[in-house]
């Protein structure tokens, strides 16, 4: 027997309760009669009574009956009611769009929401039919054959599609079969979700990762513990990592540098952000320096912070900033520590080294000049190498040497202590190295030193003073015919070389013909015409005859005479110039070159401006020169000199590239042209170094709109490659010394006439 349904069970129960109490009546009823009967009249009397009471009572069971039916049904339609408006309203609330669909393919139920996808306002979509409502598409032609098949009784699976819309929206169809109780097919159901969204961020997920995947630079995802979650392949490359890198640990690879990934946190402070350099210690080969980069990812409330590690490979930088290091610091020539080097290490040593003692040694070749010049350059180079190779074997490992110029040296004596014997050791040991003869060119060259020694901290507390010192001492060495050395204090012209009697002497020379200018010209490469000239000075004292610019140029600077020697120079040039610029068929300029204590003086300021006003000096033609190592550290000269380039006056550097940091400060000053070291270009033509160097300084002009001028241009071979380099201007010996103002005139006159023949044809 089938399982009755629950209507079925009240109806039984009802029949069953009925059918019980009327038997129930029925026997206890006649018992009554017959008990209470005494005669049949009584009998039928009682039996109608009997008939009706048991009416009665069967009306008022099925009234009960029928009132709680009645009841319940009540109550049941208000529930199912109840439920409708609940789930009608569910449905109109859910964002995707919901319908039902006949065999015939009309719409027979469907949400507000499906209108609003199918961009059919609030239309009422019931008996339309569905096909014109779907936009017209490839897909919609699959979805209708998909339906015939299901409608047709064919076995087919019911699969999503896409219905890109009109407006770039992106619709995805879920269908179904619909089938009645008794599993007869009677239409089917679908519901469309705007997956616009959802696209674009798969597509933007696509792209990021086909960015992250692809990016030069190692990528690296992983959460706050440490656990790697993502690694790009420049990731796997840069750490050459055999296996995947994903759910390894980050700190065995930051080991070098931090104990633990959570070390890094506590370093960087927990900032959202943080770049440094590190080295990585992959597990194929030794430390890898690069740049990291750290961003904290904030993912949600439950998943907390993931981080980005961005890996930027630092060994081609480190290794170029090598090259540039001993291009800048080592002397190709010679392999020697240069003059930059010398300056940066007794910055530091003279301030580290308080409380002791320690002796500078200046020296160069005798007769180097005159050697050079019959033998030719090649051999005045290997000279110098051979020479830079003597001093270097005859030195303690304590002592330090450094090539200075041309054929200058400097040798840092250290831990010889205060006895003068040791120093005078030394500097014989020296003299002795250059004694034996060198083999050039078939004959026996046989070489000399002179040497000036000056001590620290009796001589001087910085370099420059210890320098000054030892050059006064050499120079007493040379003019006694050289191969031998002087320590400053011992030098036997001590007190004429004395600096307060050159001080007091260069005071009495300052506005007298003793203190003159010179000018060196400088000219067009390309066409040979004189552009300008550098204003130099010279002394000529009435007792010690001429005096090296190197020492009385510094003592103006500390006796404060700079001002009145520098307006001196400049007045006695501003008388010739208006006779010169006459005979050049184009505008000339004149170089000057300026002190920094020069640009503190009120004095040379106000002369400027005088001049200027009256009409003597004039920015379109003087120019001054700078040294960017003293300039670069007083914000105070920086700001003069950013005063003069805006009065119009262009500011040349001179010596660019010997520098401590020419390159990184090269924003920092109002420059209009770079003058190219003539230690570059005495070496041009041999040392490959020389010329990446010169021709890196033009290339970095260009990019800035500077003009470029090479100093030391002593051959013809020198200036024709400067010229093939695109170097525009020039100057040295291969055109002319520094010239004094009375010969200057004659020497532009000839270089015009000159210029001219040449230009007319033949």
């Amino acid at each position: 027997m089938p399982k009755a349904s629950p209507p079925y069970r009240s109806a039984l129960t009802i029949a069953i309760s009925y059918a019980l109490l009327s038997t129930l009546w029925i026997l206890f009823s006649d018992t009554l009669v017959q008990q209470w009967s005494t005669d049949s009249d009584a009998a039928m009397t009682l039996q109608r009574y009997k008939g009706l009471l048991f009416v009665l009572i069967s009306a008022l069971y099925l009234f009960y009956v029928s009132l709680r039916f009645l009841r319940d049904l009540d109550h049941s339609r208000k529930r199912l009611g109840s439920y409708a408006v609940k789930l009608d309203n569910l449905l109109q609330r859910l964002p995707e769009g919901l319908f039902e669909v006949s065999s015939e393919g009309k719409v027979l139920l469907h949400n507000r929401h499906l209108s609003t996808l199918l961009a059919l306002g609030e239309e009422d979509l019931h008996g339309h039919s569905i096909w014109p409502l779907l936009p017209e598409c490839d897909a919609t032609d699959y979805l209708r054959d998909k339906v015939s098949h299901l409608l047709s009784g064919a076995p087919t699976l019911p699969r999503p599609v896409l219905l890109p819309m009109p407006d770039q929206r992106i619709l995805e169809l879920t269908w179904g079969p619909l089938q009645d109780a008794s599993q007869q097919l009677r239409g089917w159901f679908g519901v469309i979700v705007d997956i616009s969204a959802r696209v674009r961020q798969q597509d933007q997920l696509t792209l990021h990762a086909s960015v992250f995947d692809n990016a030069s630079e190692g990528h690296l995802i992983c959460t706050d513990e440490g656990r790697i979650l993502a690694a790009n392949s420049a990731c796997q490359t840069l750490l050459e990592a055999d296996e995947p890198l994903l759910g390894q640990a980050v700190s065995p690879l930051i080991a070098a540098s931090w104990p633990s990934f959570s070390a890094l946190l506590r370093e960087v402070g927990g900032v959202g952000e943080w770049q440094g350099e590190c080295e990585l210690e992959p597990l194929n080969h030794q430390r890898l320096p690069v740049n990291l980069r750290l961003r904290q990812i904030e993912l949600s409330q439950i998943s907390g912070y993931c981080y980005l590690l961005t890996f930027s490979d630092l060994r081609t930088l480190k290794q170029s900033e090598q090259r540039i290091s001993r291009l800048t610091q080592y002397d190709p020539l010679t392999g020697l520590p240069n003059r930059q080097q010398l300056e940066q290490f007794m910055a530091t040593y003279l301030q580290a080294e308080t409380g002791t003692s320690c002796t500078l040694c200046y020296l160069d070749i005798d007769r180097y000049r005159q050697l050079r010049d019959n033998l030719g350059p090649q051999a005045g180079n290997q000279l110098v190498r051979i020479m830079a190779r003597r001093l270097s074997n005859a030195l303690s490992d304590d002592d330090l040497l450094f090539r200075y110029g041309d054929d200058d040296f400097i040798v840092l004596l250290r831990f010889v202590g205060d006895r003068e014997e040791q120093v005078i050791k030394r500097a014989e040991a020296l003299r002795l190295c250059s004694l034996h003869p060198i083999s050039l060119q078939g004959m026996d060259v046989h070489l000399s030193l002179s040497q000036g020694l000056s001590r620290f901290p009796q001589d001087g507390d910085s370099l420059d003073s210890l320098l000054q010192k030892a050059m006064l001492a050499q120079s007493q060495v040379r003019a006694e015919g050289g191969n031998g050395y002087y320590l400053y204090n011992l030098s036997r012209s001590h007190e004429a070389m004395t600096p307060i009697r050159l001080e007091n002497d260069l005071r009495q020379s300052i506005g007298t013909d003793e203190l003159y200018p010179v000018f060196q010209p400088q000219v067009d490469l390309c066409t040979g015409a004189v552009t300008g000239m550098e204003l130099l000075a010279r002394w000529c004292h009435p007792q010690d005859g001429p005096v090296p610019p190197l020492r009385f140029i510094p003592l103006a600077e500390e006796s404060e005479l700079i001002d009145q020697l520098s307006i001196h120079l400049l007045r006695k040039a501003i008388a010739y110039w208006p006779a010169w610029q006459a005979i050049s068929p184009a505008p000339m300029t004149l170089s000057f070159n300026l002190a920094p204590a020069l640009l503190l003086r009120d004095a040379f300021l106000h002369f400027l401006n005088e001049e200027q006003e009256n009409g003597r000096i004039s920015p379109q033609w003087l120019r001054f020169e700078i040294t960017e190592n003293r300039f670069i550290d007083d914000s105070a000269v920086l700001a003069r000199l950013y005063h003069l380039n805006r009065q119009g006056y262009a500011i040349i550097m001179d010596d660019f590239g010997t520098g401590y940091s020419s390159l990184g400060r090269l924003k920092d000053l109002p420059l209009q042209a770079l003058k190219i070291d003539r230690t570059f270009v005495h070496d041009a033509l041999q040392s490959t170094n020389d010329q990446a160097i010169i021709i890196s300084t033009l290339s970095l002009a260009t990019h800035l709109g500077l003009d470029v001028i090479a100093e030391g241009v002593e051959t013809t071979e020198q200036a024709e490659w400067l010229r093939q380099q695109g170097c525009p201007k020039a100057q040295g010996y291969l055109y002319s010394a520094p010239l004094p103002a009375d010969q200057l005139g004659g020497y532009l006159q000839q270089q015009l006439r000159l210029n001219t023949s040449c230009a007319q044809p033949e």
